[in-house]
C-alpha cells in the first residue's frame, strides 16, 4: 500500500529525513491565508504559480481582489508562497487521487490547489486540477458533510442530463462520478473565460432563455405556494418567531395574488451570480449546478442574481431596478425571498443576506398594500368618496 506522509516541517534535514525513508514524491503547498486559518491550499513550486490556484477564488468583493492582486504580483516576480505556512505531502509512490485524475484527464503530472470551504452543513472539498504549467484541467469535488454529498450527486445528476442538451456547450462535463474510498466523488470539466459581468445584460438573459427552454412546465400558484411554504418550514426555528409570522404574511397575499394562476416553471440554477459564470466565444457558460432544481419559477434565477450583487456586491438596484413589476411578479419576487431565506438559515443564521431580504419581504409587502389600496381607490364612484 503506498502511504504518504504529511508534515509542515518543510526543513532540508526533514526532507531529507523523508526520502531516505523511501518518500521520494513531493508535493509543496502553502496555506492560505495562514496555518492557523486555512481555507486554501495551493501548489508551492516553480512550474504553477500561486495564482493558477487562486482560480477559485471568487474576486469580487474589495477584499477578495486586492487578495488575489496581492498573490498575483507576487507569483509573477517567483513567489512560491510563505515558508512558514506551508505543508508537504510526501509519498513513496503515486497517490490514489493522482492515479484516479490521471486517468479522467491523461496528465501525467497533474498539480492540485485545494478549497476547504466554509464551516457549514454544506462543506466540501473542491479540487483545481491543473498541469504543471498552471493550466487547468477539471474540477474534483468531495463532500465534507451529509448534506454536501446530496448536492454533489445532485449536481452530477444535472450536468450529465444537461451534456446533452442544447446548453451542452454553456456548462461542464461529467468526467466522472461514482463512489470513492466510501464517499462520492464528482469530476467536472472547467470552463475557460473570464468570469461573467456583475451587472445583468444581454448575455444573462440570453443563457437564461437556453436553460429555461431545456425544461418548461406549468405549476398553478396554489402548488408553487405549498412547496415554498415546506422549503421555508424551519425559519422560525432557525431565524425567530417573527420569520414565522412574516412568512404567514407572505403566503396569504401570494395565495391571493396567484392561488388560482398557472405558473411557468422551468430548470433553475439555483444560485445563478457572476462568480458562477463565465464569458466564453459562445456566449455565457455557468458553473456550479449544485442547487439546480428542474421545475422553479422561471423569474427565480433573475431575481437571485440581482438579489446577490445588490446584498454582497452592492452592484445594480436590485429588484426594485426592474420596470413594469405586475403584483404576479411581486408575489413570484417574495416566494423567491422565502425560499432562498429558508436555504440561507440552514447554512448562516448570522448572514447579511437574511437580513436583506427581511428588509426586501417587508418592503414589497408594502408596494403591493399600497398598490391594492389606490386600485381600489381608482374603483371606487367620485360620488361615494366625497
Amino acid at each position: 500500500m503506498n502511504t504518504g506522509a504529511v508534515v509542515s516541517d518543510v526543513s532540508t534535514a526533514t526532507r531529507n529525513s523523508l526520502v531516505a525513508n523511501g518518500f521520494g514524491i513531493r508535493r509543496m503547498f502553502a496555506l492560505l491565508p495562514s496555518i492557523e486559518n486555512t481555507r486554501w491550499l495551493v501548489p508551492r513550486n516553480a512550474e504553477t504559480r500561486i495564482v493558477n490556484g487562486l482560480e477559485m477564488y471568487p474576486s469580487f468583493s474589495t477584499r477578495a481582489r486586492v487578495y488575489k492582486s496581492f498573490a498575483s504580483r507576487m507569483a509573477a516576480l517567483g513567489w512560491p508562497g510563505w515558508s512558514a505556512n506551508s505543508v508537504c505531502v510526501s509519498s513513496k509512490g503515486l497517490l490514489p487521487i493522482e492515479k484516479l485524475i490521471q486517468g479522467i484527464t491523461g496528465e501525467k503530472n497533474p498539480q492540485f490547489s485545494l478549497s476547504l470551504g466554509t464551516a457549514s452543513l454544506y462543506r466540501k472539498l473542491t479540487v483545481q486540477v491543473m498541469r504543471a504549467s498552471g493550466e487547468i484541467l477539471a474540477y474534483l469535488k468531495l463532500p465534507l458533510a451529509e448534506s454536501s454529498d446530496h448536492r454533489i450527486q445532485n449536481e452530477a445528476r444535472v450536468i450529465g442530463a444537461l451534456n446533452s442538451t442544447a446548453i451542452s456547450n454553456h456548462v461542464p462535463r461529467l468526467l466522472y462520478f461514482g463512489k470513492w474510498k466510501s464517499v462520492n466523488l464528482l469530476v467536472q470539466s472547467a470552463l475557460a473565460g473570464e468570469s461573467g459581468p456583475v451587472r445583468m445584460g444581454v448575455s444573462h438573459e440570453n443563457f437564461l432563455g437556453l436553460m429555461h427552454g431545456v425544461n418548461q412546465v406549468k405549476q398553478s400558484g396554489s402548488s408553487v405556494i405549498r412547496k415554498t411554504a415546506e422549503a421555508g418550514r424551519g425559519l422560525g426555528a432557525a431565524l425567530g418567531s417573527g420569520w414565522n409570522d412574516l412568512a404567514r404574511e407572505v403566503f396569504r397575499v401570494t395565495e391571493e395574488i396567484l392561488g388560482k394562476r398557472e405558473i411557468s416553471c422551468s430548470l433553475s440554477h439555483g444560485d445563478f451570480t457572476p462568480w458562477n459564470t463565465r464569458v466564453r466565444e459562445n456566449g455565457l457558460s455557468v458553473v456550479d449546478w449544485e442547487m439546480a432544481t428542474w421545475d422553479a419559477p422561471s423569474s427565480w434565477d433573475r431575481f437571485h442574481f440581482l438579489v446577490q450583487t445588490q446584498s454582497l456586491l452592492r452592484q445594480g438596484g436590485g429588484v426594485a431596478s426592474l420596470s413594469n413589476l405586475s403584483s404576479a411578479d411581486r408575489a413570484l419576487y417574495l416566494l423567491y425571498l422565502i425560499s432562498s431565506a429558508a436555504s440561507l438559515a440552514e447554512e448562516n443564521p448570522q448572514s447579511y443576506d437574511l437580513r436583506f431580504r427581511h428588509m426586501e419581504i417587508r418592503r414589497e409587502l408594502q408596494i403591493i398594500s399600497s398598490n391594492r389600496a389606490v386600485s381600489e381607490e381608482s374603483r371606487t364612484p367620485a360620488s361615494a368618496r366625497l
